[in-house]
């Protein structure tokens, strides 16, 4: 499925939704964590940077300490997606990574906790 600022080819985050278990934005984080890249993290994650697109709240993202299992970590979906990790600055300077992952990345490396992402008008 194609979103606006998100087509299926660009690079961005595994996610979810909360589930009606989940007991917070937290608790869906550790169970996404654990059903889409098997890891668990040591120290708990922590809100970093909420992501509004035309000012609705779509997403929380989270940072953790330990946010890398390995250097070399690859994730392979049985869906056929394809994961791994990448430095902030190489992410940022990727064509591939989505216009939403950048306007998140840029924030969170300048500090900051919302990122704002307008959709651009459609061409006509």
């Amino acid at each position: 499925m194609s979103r606006p600022g998100l087509p299926p080819i660009r690079l961005s985050c595994f996610g979810g939704k909360l589930e009606a278990h989940d007991t917070s934005p937290e608790s869906g984080l550790l169970r996404e964590l654990n059903e889409e890249l098997n890891w668990q993290p040591n120290c708990a994650p922590t809100r970093a940077v909420d992501l509004y697109v035309d000012n609705e709240l779509i997403a929380y993202f989270y940072s953790s300490a330990d946010a890398s299992p390995s250097t070399d970590f690859t994730y392979e979906s049985d869906r056929g997606r394809h994961g791994e990790w990448m430095h902030l600055d190489d992410a940022l300077k990727d064509e591939r990574t989505s216009n939403w992952h950048k306007s998140v990345l840029e924030v969170w490396k300048s500090g900051g906790d919302r990122a704002d992402y307008v959709t651009p008008p459609e061409n006509t």
